[in-house]
Formats: C-alpha cells, sequence, structure tokens
C-alpha cells in the first residue's frame, strides 16, 4: 500500500507544483525558443510534467498556444496576467505627488498607497486560490 502523505506533505507538494506552474508561465512569455523539452531541461523535470502544467495554466484561463514558426510556446497577444491589477501604470496614469510636505498630505497618500495595496493583495490571493484549485482539479501524481 503506498505511503499516506501527511497535510504539511501534500501542501509541500502542491507549493512546490504552483512554483514550477507559475515558472512554465514566466518562461512562456519570456524571449526565446521554449519547447517542452527545453522547459523540461529548465526546470529539471519531465516533458510530461510540463504538458501536465500547460493544462493547468489552460485551466487557470491562460491562453498560451504553441508558436509552429519559431517552434515554441507562447502567450497570446494582449494578455494581461493573471494579475492585471498589479501591471506597471503608464506615466500619463501616475498622479503628481501633493506639493505640500505636512505630516497631514503624506499620510493621507500613504493611506491611500495602503488601501491600494490591501485591494491588491486581495486580488492576487484571489487568483492563487483559482490557480491553486485548477492545480488540485487536475488528475495524477504532481510530478511525472
Amino acid at each position: 500500500m503506498a505511503k499516506k502523505r501527511t497535510d504539511a506533505e501534500r501542501r509541500v507538494r502542491q507549493t512546490d507544483r504552483l512554483a514550477r506552474v507559475l515558472r512554465v508561465l514566466q518562461l512562456i512569455q519570456s524571449p526565446g525558443p521554449w519547447t517542452a523539452e527545453s522547459i523540461a531541461a529548465e526546470l529539471e523535470c519531465s516533458q510530461r510534467t510540463v504538458y501536465r502544467d500547460l493544462q493547468t495554466l489552460s485551466a487557470a484561463g491562460v491562453p498560451w498556444y504553441f508558436d509552429d514558426l519559431n517552434q515554441s510556446y507562447r502567450i497570446r497577444e494582449g494578455y494581461k496576467g493573471l494579475f492585471p491589477h498589479l501591471q506597471p501604470k503608464r506615466k500619463d496614469e501616475v498622479q503628481a505627488p501633493s506639493t505640500g510636505d505636512d505630516a497631514r498630505s503624506i499620510a493621507e497618500l500613504a493611506k491611500e498607497a495602503a488601501q491600494r495595496l490591501l485591494t491588491e493583495a486581495e486580488g492576487v490571493v484571489l487568483a492563487l486560490d483559482r490557480l491553486s484549485k485548477a492545480i488540485d482539479g487536475m488528475s495524477g501524481p504532481c510530478s511525472g
């Protein structure tokens, strides 16, 4: 009979898998010919694991495709990412800070920044939860 894993061991495996899936996403967004073989070599895993991770990304809503011309996995043009609210703002969208140095204006800026960070953190948690559920929904062992 197979050894039963503890909750802590399962969480470690899920965390490792999540990190690997996010690394696959990072790789296919970067330049270079990212085939299943090259991704597997980079991540030190099997090609089967890479295919499973690509399926997980699909389940999470990431629009990847295989570019036949460049023989590489890629992300569709215009995709904003799993965390679109964390994308850097364009220079014309950034508000200039208040010219007053008084404690009140600095406190207001800090309060607004803290509120934005909390909103962004909630979005990150929701996106990670969605990705974790997609990983849990995949059948089979985490590595192969």
